[in-house]
């Protein structure tokens, strides 16, 4: 997409594209599912190009200086905001910049509503997704440290206690 768009558009853009199994994947992966429930607005899965190298990840978590969570499964991460997004200093750029890597963010709400589009686009019976009613069990199908070296299976998770739960 992104070589047809340059010859055919002149346009240089990044295309984050997912199969419906793999948005379903993204789904069942979330490893905040009281978050998904209690306050899916804050929480946010950021669909990146590549999966990051372990070490980015952890270069990111220590630089995370408020009340964020973070935790990156394969291509995707995903972020708690309890302090609210509007404010804080994990940006889209923060993160990119630290993960060497391109990514769109999307709140939880988003996303359930992209997954029923997906469910509802397909043509009856093909679509692997089933309509969603509420976020995914914690424990379905998580991935091993060990699925990939470099830091795609491993699921990386930090907390910054330094400041709490909440804003100074």
């Amino acid at each position: 997409l992104e070589t047809e768009a340059g010859k055919r558009l002149g346009l240089r853009t990044d295309f984050l594209v997912r199969t419906a199994p793999e948005w379903e994947e993204a789904l069942r992966r979330n490893p905040f599912p009281e978050a998904a429930q209690r306050d899916p607005g804050h929480l946010v899965v950021m669909f990146l190009k590549n999966a990051p190298d372990a070490d980015r990840v952890i270069a990111l978590q220590a630089a995370i200086k408020d009340s964020e969570v973070v935790q990156a499964i394969g291509r995707e991460l995903y972020m708690i905001y309890p302090d609210g997004i509007g404010d804080s200093r994990l940006t889209i750029d923060f993160i990119e910049r630290r993960l060497e890597t391109r990514g769109t963010g999307r709140n939880w709400n988003t996303v359930m509503k992209l997954a029923v589009a997906m469910v509802d686009a397909g043509p009856s019976g093909s679509s692997p997704l089933q309509r969603p009613t509420r976020a995914p069990s914690a424990s379905a199908n998580r991935p091993t440290p060990d699925e990939n070296s470099s830091g795609a299976g491993k699921r990386l998770s930090t907390r910054n206690a330094s400041k709490g739960n909440s804003k100074k």
